[in-house]
């Protein structure tokens, strides 16, 4: 594409600000119960429905025994409560009865009414279309219904968040299971586990929209669409996902976040379990290696590269270097692929580069993955449907799955 489209694109890359009319306005709504064949449902809690008492009769304190964790939670001890921030965070849990709730309390982050969504998905279910889309609203602590009316016997309930930790947040404290109910032990993690690292893109902002939003919309975000999610579910392993609007694998020209104490590339946040929401700094356990890791960056890093100058590209393949090793060092027997290209890819070579310097170096198992260009602008689902597809049978061709 040309200069000026290329920059056009790049401009529309970075999340703004505000909030907008949702995008679940747009979309199809219908009441959520057992028929497999209901659309989506959308539901809003408001926190008048909040208890004041920090732990009423019949709740369960959320614990990694009673419930398998999604992604990176950190937990936070001022607040005896685990905080779900990543995008595809989450929760995993079984039970005998009818219905459960969980004790949540949202918070925004620089924006009033960026509330965060949630998505249920019920025994197994994968299917967007008959999930459940909640949207808890910040406030003081509410029981969200995650799941009623169910047929007396075991269930599986899955929860995750479908919007970005730069923005907004939820605190999990409790469960509360229907009346007579039993929490059982949850179920067993995935073979597999995949690891994306990324940008707005891999966030999946503004991907329920038309086109992109000038102001932050988080109704119109939905990780759960996003291709890293995608692939997870079509290679059957678990996924964790660390992205952020506006973030890069070097640095970006985006304003500094007065939010969080360190610079804006991803990278600087793989250490750790939750830089946005555990200010202890507390390190993430790495004692489950991924089986695959994909990178995603350098969409925002573009414009600060050619300000560099000459240096740049340097200083932009040092940085996607740095960070293959600290992954290495972490995940000794990870693929880990470099993907650039559904917004912009000026500095697809540059990362070819890099994979080229590391083969060389001894190390076989990285890649680079070049996507075909979807959109002026954020990808769409249909973008993200194929670029899934495509990465999928590439993965499956290298790991031999």
């Amino acid at each position: 594409m040309g200069i000026f489209k290329k920059m056009f694109a790049l401009l529309l890359a970075a999340a703004s600000l505000l909030s907008l009319p949702a995008c679940s306005e747009q979309m199809p709504a219908a009441s959520y119960g057992t028929d497999v064949g209901a659309s989506q449902s959308y539901q809003s809690v408001s926190a008048s429905s909040a208890s004041p008492a920090p732990r009423e009769a019949g709740a369960i304190a959320v614990t990694d025994d009673n419930v398998r964790f999604l992604g990176r939670v950190a937990y936070l001890e001022d607040r005896a409560a685990y905080m779900l921030g990543w995008t595809q965070s989450g929760i995993e849990f079984r039970f005998r009865g009818t219905g459960a709730e969980l004790k949540m309390q949202a918070t925004t982050r620089t924006m009033p009414n960026a509330s965060p969504y949630i998505q249920v998905f019920i025994d197994g279910e994968q299917d967007h279309s008959l999930g459940k889309k909640i949207q808890v609203m910040k406030g003081d602590a509410a029981w969200i219904t995650v799941a009623e009316g169910l047929p007396e016997g075991e269930h599986t309930v899955k929860v995750v968040k479908s919007t970005q930790n730069a923005y907004n947040q939820i605190a999990l404290t409790d469960i509360r299971l229907s009346e007579g109910g039993e929490l059982l032990d949850p179920p067993p993690p995935k073979e597999r586990l995949i690891e994306a690292f990324g940008d707005s893109i891999l966030c999946g902002i503004d991907m329920l929209s038309s086109a992109d939003k000038e102001v932050y919309d988080p109704s119109c975000e939905d990780g759960y669409l996003t291709y890293p999610a995608q692939v997870a579910r079509q290679l059957d392993a678990d996924v964790n996902m660390l992205c952020a609007s506006g973030w890069g694998m070097w640095k970006t020209l985006s304003a500094i976040r007065t939010d969080i104490d360190v610079n804006m590339a991803v990278p600087s946040l793989y250490p750790y379990t939750d830089l946005f929401n555990d200010k202890t700094r507390r390190e993430w356990d790495f004692s489950r290696p991924a089986d695959v890791v994909i990178v995603s960056l350098g969409t925002n890093d573009r414009d600060a590269v050619l300000a560099e100058g000459e240096s740049g590209p340097e200083k932009y393949e040092q940085a996607a270097k740095s960070f293959a090793l600290a992954i290495r060092a972490k995940n000794p027997d990870a693929t880990i692929i470099f993907t650039m290209g559904l917004i912009i890819d000026d500095l697809y070579p540059n990362l070819e580069n890099v994979v080229r310097e590391l083969n060389e170096s001894g190390d076989s198992n990285v890649y680079a993955f070049r996507h075909e260009y979807g959109n002026e602008g954020h990808p769409r689902v249909d973008a993200n449907n194929r670029e899934a597809d495509r990465l999928t049978a590439f993965i499956r061709e290298i790991k031999n799955w």
